[in-house]
């Protein structure tokens, strides 16, 4: 197969071979869960669970960038990671039920 130079890209040096290869599945991902299904608009709130995992960085860096307020959930010691990613607000799960908060939110894709 031969691809067109416009359909591929160099491989960052500082990712190796497989986490290169992983990108465009968890990028596709979270792309389609953020844009396509839940339609992120500018200011709305987000709510991602797992927001350390693979899909969860990509999918908070995408929530920002289409404007939108991101709540991550992740372990306590990837608080600080997911933060530095654009979250605006972290939960840490491993010290209360994500999910028991007042927080109301437009998105939480998942």
């Amino acid at each position: 197969m031969v691809l067109k130079a416009g359909e591929v890209a160099l491989k960052p040096e500082s990712l190796s071979f497989v986490e290169a290869a992983a990108l465009p599945l968890v990028g596709q991902t979270a792309l389609q869960a953020l844009r396509d299904i839940g339609r992120v608009a500018p200011g709305q709130r987000v709510c991602i669970s797992g927001a350390s995992g693979g899909v969860g960085t990509v999918a908070v860096q995408i929530a920002r960038a289409l404007g939108g307020r991101v709540t991550a959930a992740c372990s306590h010691r990837n608080l600080s990671r997911v933060k530095a990613l654009g979250a605006e607000a972290v939960i840490d799960y491993e010290r209360g039920d994500p999910l028991d908060v007042t927080e109301r939110y437009d998105v939480t894709p998942g």
